[in-house]
């Protein structure tokens, strides 16, 4: 550490010689007036049963850090409570010192602290409460000094480790869930430290590259973030298995290759084993909450995870939070892990149409307050104007709309609203069809082309379609039709029932990332006459048994 840091903050530069044992002045401000009268130091020299922690204040320096003119809270345990300590180990007296000595002055009033917690100069915070700190009663309190407030208690107050330092113990290094996040551990280029040398012969740069680490999985959840607070369920062998056999049929990833119309799925092993991992590790970062078993937790994203009575094996309260583990814990898939998906429409990614012949439009009665119409006319000669042109209608057939939800590997129900409320359309009762096309996560992706052609649906001769009269603001669901044969995919025939699907439902068997498009042109063949979309939003149910 460097002995001559500077306390840059406070506009003041301290030097001092080299101290023994350790630094105290590292990662901290220093001030250049150590000859306060009464300082925290003194008025502790004073206090006999505070001998022993001034003592090792000496030994490592931090006296001298007492003795200047910052504002500081001192806990200070008594000789009883330092009596336990092996006072020799001056590495580990430095952290406790650290871990007892707070920056400004903080009095109880009325008995009782007025913050949460306190931030230490180890840059832990320790929570307060009344007149208890870290859980523990104080003994005196406000034994006030020139540069601070005393504090007494009667015991050492232990460091303790972030809930990353504490299940990156050599302990836990073969669980499942510490490998994981480790793994996601990358490093990257510097771009700020690294210096350009020269252009090569291909006009390439060449730099003295500068590495960092980085985890993205630690920038949302930040477990080693003194300043987030988290419980984190770490799982035992036995626990881990259990979950991810209940968690494999719902996040298993398949390569589909399409050959002939054939589409063939294999099922990708390493990466379903991921996507399980992933998604526990997930689940187990869960809010910050104090645990005795038998209780029911959420996530950080919001699934509900039960901890049974009698599955907590071992606890720790760290500085950022807790870590319990495990060795059992319970996820229900059903309208918790699993949940439905709703996609607004005028979410979509991306249209095979003009934006000006789409137009997105706020209604009180939408979902999230819009829809979106994508205007078209139909045989009937009826179409629905853009918002920027009185002249521009959709003569491409097929028209879509694109979206790219990450599904799991289940069958989904679908539902949309496709309210159609123009008045001249109202008063005809014209009707709405729309149609769905699929494709699965991990097939090839759906594609258009020139004069309507669509390819990579989920299968050749079926498409799903959704029908309404203009005028009725109602959900409609969509079911299985049998195509015209032709690569436009027209629907010609509702199904009551097919051999290898269920004709309500979308089949999806691999977690990912589908393609969806809804489409105008359900029925007809022309490219001027496939009517106009309207969609406010679809909504995708899956089918999971309730007791799962």
């Amino acid at each position: 550490m460097r002995i001559d840091h500077l306390f840059k903050s406070l506009g003041v530069t301290f030097i001092i010689s080299a101290m023994a044992a350790c630094d105290p002045w590292a990662d901290h401000l220093e001030l250049s007036d150590p000859n306060l009268d009464n300082s925290v130091m003194d008025v502790m020299k004073e206090q006999s049963d505070l001998s022993l922690f001034v003592q090792v204040l000496e030994k490592t320096g931090y006296d001298s850090i007492l003795s200047l003119a910052q504002a500081y809270t001192v806990f200070a345990p008594v000789n009883e409570a330092m009596a336990l300590l092996d006072t020799t180990d001056l590495d580990l007296m430095c952290a406790y010192m650290e871990n007892h000595i707070a920056y400004q002055s903080i009095p109880l009033t009325n008995d009782s602290f007025s913050v949460s917690k306190v931030q230490m100069l180890n840059g832990k915070y320790i929570p307060v409460s009344g007149s208890s700190v870290d859980g523990h009663e104080l003994t005196q309190w406000n034994i006030k000094a020139g540069n601070g407030i005393i504090h007494k208690i009667s015991v050492a107050m232990e460091p303790r480790m972030t809930i990353w330092e504490y299940i990156n113990q050599s302990a836990f290094a073969s669980f499942n869930q510490v490998q994981f996040l480790n793994d996601q551990t990358q490093q990257v280029m510097d771009v700020e430290d690294s210096y350009l040398l020269y252009l090569d012969e291909m006009g390439r740069p060449v730099y003295d590259t500068a590495w960092v680490e980085t985890n993205e999985w630690l920038s949302t959840y930040a477990l080693d973030n003194e300043d987030s607070t988290y419980t984190f369920l770490l799982l035992d062998a036995s626990a881990y298995a259990a979950l991810s056999s209940k968690y494999t049929p719902y996040f298993s990833v398949y390569s589909t290759t399409i050959s002939e119309g054939i589409h063939t799925p294999t099922i990708l092993p390493t990466q379903t084993a991921n996507s399980v991992l992933s998604e526990i590790t997930r689940d187990m970062i869960v809010l910050p909450v104090s645990l005795s078993g038998g209780e029911t937790v959420f996530s950080i994203d919001g699934v509900k995870v039960t901890v049974p009575t009698g599955a907590i094996d071992q606890s720790y309260r760290a500085s950022n939070g807790m870590v319990y583990l495990v060795g059992s814990v319970q996820v229900k898939m059903f309208e918790n892990k699993v949940k439905e998906i709703v996609l607004e429409g005028e979410d979509y990614l991306s249209s095979n149409v003009a934006s000006t012949i789409i137009s997105k439009r706020f209604n009180d009665w939408a979902s999230g307050n819009y829809d979106v119409v994508l205007s078209g006319r139909d045989a009937g000669g009826y179409y629905a104007l853009s918002s920027q042109s009185t002249t521009y209608y959709s003569n491409i057939l097929n028209s879509y709309l694109a979206f790219a939800p990450t599904l799991n590997s289940v069958d989904y129900k679908v539902y949309w609203k496709s309210y159609d409320d123009l008045a001249a359309h109202v008063a005809a009762g014209i009707n709405i069809p729309q149609k769905l096309f699929f494709s699965v996560p991990g097939a090839p992706t759906l594609t258009w082309a020139t004069g309507g052609v669509v390819t990579n649906n989920f299968n050749d001769s079926l498409v799903f379609i959704g029908q309404n009269t203009a005028g009725m603001n109602v959900e409609t669901a969509l079911s299985m039709w049998v195509t015209t044969g032709t690569t436009t995919r027209i629907a010609r025939e509702a199904l009551s029932t097919h051999p290898d699907f269920a004709i309500d439902r979308l089949p999806c068997y691999s977690y990912g990332t589908a393609s969806l498009w809804v489409s105008n042109n359900a029925f007809s063949t022309s490219n001027t006459t496939g009517g106009s979309l309207f969609l406010d939003y679809i909504r995708l149910v899956p089918v999971v048994d309730p007791d799962e």
